[in-house]
């Protein structure tokens, strides 16, 4: 229950009449629902709900946000902590869950609790440390196997987690295993029809709620290269390659780096992991490059 009188709305809510707020109680009330439920219970507009739910979190009483620089350095008196901070707001509003749609092999559950260990040990003060621990339950995972079940998910499941505001990320790994297995040769021009209209869809959710979606591809071998072309090229072809905005090319090389890493016993020594490289092959924002990086116990880093 919130401490501010609910009625206090008022003074900073741009509605005149009192029938819109007279079917909620409290700030509560409001601000668990959807917009699309508060728009079918009170026959506001979304711009008006979007004002409206504006008007109430300003009204809320709200502790100050801390960040993890604050925390760490001990300063500041300590207060009930509303919000955890990185002390930039861009990223910030990306630090939210994720949904990820396998349509392959079953989710690798084990290595993200693996990952999400040790970014807690290395990136969060100890008193910290148990919340962080939680951080896989803001990722939604979902296993599709058909055609069917993936088009249900995109237009049933992963809209009402977006409309609530619970997930800033959507992965789908990967798009290739359905439409190359599910068609025959003489259903291209069906296959071109869908893969058109589920990137539509895709298209349509990432602008409406501002959130980026990653669709993994598969690859082919190239059989017409030459040494100044790429040995493979992305699957689906044409059909799919006009539906993207970005395309980032992922690749395991040959070379191998040694990284330090901690024993059970409290020592140190070397591992050879593989050099992976993640290319720029076409954006709206960034040119043509390339960095390198490694996938150990730990996630991803980056090499200089």
């Amino acid at each position: 229950m919130f401490t501010r009188p609910f009625k206090q709305l008022w003074n900073c809510c741009p509605y005149h009449s009192k029938n819109y707020l007279a079917r909620f109680q409290s700030f509560e009330a409001i601000l668990s629902l959807s917009s699309a439920d508060i728009e079918r219970a009170t026959g506001l507009s979304a711009g008006d709900v979007n004002n409206l739910k504006q008007a109430v979190a300003e009204a809320v009483p709200k502790p100050p946000v801390v960040t993890a620089l604050e925390l760490l350095k001990g300063s500041g008196s300590v207060v009930p902590i509303r919000k955890l901070s990185t002390g930039c707001p861009i990223i910030d509003r990306h630090l939210k869950g994720a949904v990820y749609v396998c349509t392959e092999d079953a989710f690798p559950n084990k290595r993200l609790h693996q990952v999400i260990q040790h970014f807690t040990r290395k990136w969060s003060p100890p008193r910290l440390q148990q919340d962080l621990a939680n951080l896989g339950d803001n990722i939604f995972v979902e296993h599709v196997a058909e055609h069917e079940g993936l088009m249900f998910c995109v237009h049933k499941k992963i809209p009402i987690l977006l409309a609530k505001g619970m997930v800033k990320l959507v992965i789908i790994d990967s798009v290739a295993a359905l439409f190359r297995c599910e068609y025959g040769q003489g259903e291209t021009v069906k296959r071109a029809k869908h893969m058109a209209s589920f990137a539509a869809h895709l298209h349509k959710l990432g602008h409406q709620h501002n959130v980026p979606i990653v669709c993994v591809n598969q690859v082919s071998a190239n059989l017409s290269s030459n040494s100044s072309q790429s040995s493979v090229l992305p699957a689906l072809g044409l059909s799919w390659s006009n539906q993207i905005t970005c395309r980032l090319m992922l690749r395991r090389t040959r070379q191998k780096v040694a990284l330090p890493v901690q024993t059970v016993g409290g020592g140190r020594e070397n591992i050879e992991c593989a050099v992976r490289m993640l290319e720029v092959m076409f954006a709206p924002h960034l040119p043509p490059g390339a960095c390198a990086f490694v996938v150990d116990h730990q996630g991803v880093s980056g090499l200089e």
